[in-house]
């Protein structure tokens, strides 16, 4: 009988930190829905486009066909974010004469705060060929947008068609995981669960010895 119980237990821990877990996901995903909707009603995040020529650009050379040609192994791309606006993602349609290799998007979120590693987000290609970059449900300060990281002595030349800033998403994709959350909510609430399963059954063994 005791084994029994030991097993419903057991499983009663599982069930509860998968359970506990998928909670706090859909309560994140509709805070988050939440927060955007509010955004969007005050007038702070709408849909909007960019062009080249607005960003500062450093060792990009624009060349006469609209085009832009690296001067070194770090050509970057930076875009000071208007007071009271909100940015939420950047899709970009571009062309390459040669792969780009890593494509990421810094972004900080305080005034004067340099560009770091531990604040940027990687391109995600589409089907139709264009680049999405995802941020992070904060209030961003600046962008910097590392388009390509060309070999030494293959500079890269980029046709930029667009950039759409802010691409409207449905409700849905508030509660779609990615396939990292889908990692994390896989193995999260497992490794919860053993650790509780461990500590139960230490302190029954503990009882035990002083029964």
């Amino acid at each position: 009988m005791s084994k029994w119980m030991n097993q419903m237990r057991q499983r009663w821990i599982w069930a509860g930190c998968y359970l506990l877990a998928l909670a706090l996901w859909l309560v994140a995903g509709f805070w988050g829905w939440g927060v955007d909707a509010v955004a969007s009603a005050t007038g702070r995040l709408f849909p909007f486009s960019l062009t080249a020529q607005q960003f500062e650009l450093v060792d990009l050379s624009q060349q006469e066909d609209g085009s832009l040609l690296t001067t070194s192994l770090d050509p970057q791309m930076i875009w000071r974010v208007p007071a009271q606006q909100t940015v939420r993602s950047l899709r970009m349609w571009v062309e390459f004469d040669q792969t780009p290799r890593e494509m990421c998007l810094y972004y900080t979120t305080k005034e004067g705060e340099p560009f770091s590693l531990e604040k940027r987000v990687f391109a995600k290609q589409l089907e139709d060929g264009s680049y999405l970059y995802t941020l992070p449900q904060t209030q961003i300060v600046s962008l910097r947008l590392d388009p390509c990281s060309p070999l030494e002595g293959y500079p890269v030349t980029m046709t930029i068609e667009k950039m759409e800033l802010n691409e409207p998403v449905g409700f849905a994709s508030w509660l779609i995981p990615t396939p990292y959350q889908w990692f994390e909510l896989v193995v999260y609430p497992a490794l919860a669960a053993s650790f509780l399963s461990i500590v139960w059954q230490g302190l029954k063994t503990r009882k035990n010895k002083h029964t």
